[in-house]
């Protein structure tokens, strides 16, 4: 079970170096892909004047919206408004698939998904549009079971505890990982991203706690490199 009494109540400061790692190690669930991810839009010809300010700003009410009530449905609702006023806004258009993916809603995911590579092939978030599109486009012909369920969960509590973190809002943030480790708690991510954080606070005796639990966890060939991110966290 993750400590649940490990969490300053101060803002986290995370290592950009520790969290490209995470990336690396978990491509299919880690990183900040809400707040993160880059916006390309493709300019097309005879379209209405775009109004990308208030697009972003659309989109960071999304945000804010799913960092305070946690609420998949209601912030892919606010972020289609973002997709209205800029249609070509890739980074929305990824939010919207990450936040259907949440709610099992497969046929809004795959059209997310889809169009953020069609707009951003090469983007930051490419390779997890590629890996999540090709999960859920089988879910839309075969609903899938439930170990796949638990893992959609425990994926999506991976992305929202990066939210949380990088956001300051630790004790909510533990409480995700809390919630992973529960739901499966075979599966290592959880504690690496706790260990990671820990680091970055200097709480090493904790941090070393959960890095042998995600070690005793995780396979051999990912062993190193978590072993690197904690390192990294205390830089």
């Amino acid at each position: 079970m993750l400590p649940h009494n490990v969490w300053a109540s101060r803002p986290m400061t995370s290592s950009s170096r520790a969290w490209a790692l995470l990336a690396v190690l978990m491509p299919g669930c880690s990183g900040l892909y809400l707040a993160q991810t880059a916006s390309v839009r493709r300019p097309v010809s005879g379209s209405a004047p775009v109004d990308h300010a208030a697009a972003h700003d659309a989109r960071n009410a999304a945000i804010a919206l799913f960092l305070r009530t946690h609420d998949s449905r209601a912030a892919a609702k606010a972020t289609q408004a973002a997709i209205q006023l800029d249609p070509n806004y890739a980074a929305a258009w990824f939010d919207l698939a990450i936040y259907s993916e949440a709610s099992r809603d497969w046929p809004t995911a795959v059209k997310g998904f889809g169009r953020y590579l069609v707009l951003s092939p090469s983007g930051t978030d490419a390779p997890r549009a590629t890996h999540e599109l090709a999960i859920v486009k089988k879910y839309v012909v075969k609903p899938p079971t439930q170990i796949q369920l638990d893992n959609t969960a425990y994926d999506a509590s991976l992305v929202r505890a990066r939210v949380l973190i990088d956001h300051g809002m630790n004790q909510d943030a533990v409480l995700e990982l809390g919630s992973a480790e529960q739901l499966l708690p075979r599966r290592w991510e959880a504690y690496a991203i706790a260990s990671a954080c820990m680091a970055s606070q200097g709480k090493l005796d904790v941090a070393n706690q959960l890095q042998q639990m995600a070690l005793d966890r995780a396979p051999k060939d990912k062993q190193d490199q978590i072993k690197e991110v904690v390192r990294a966290s205390m830089r």
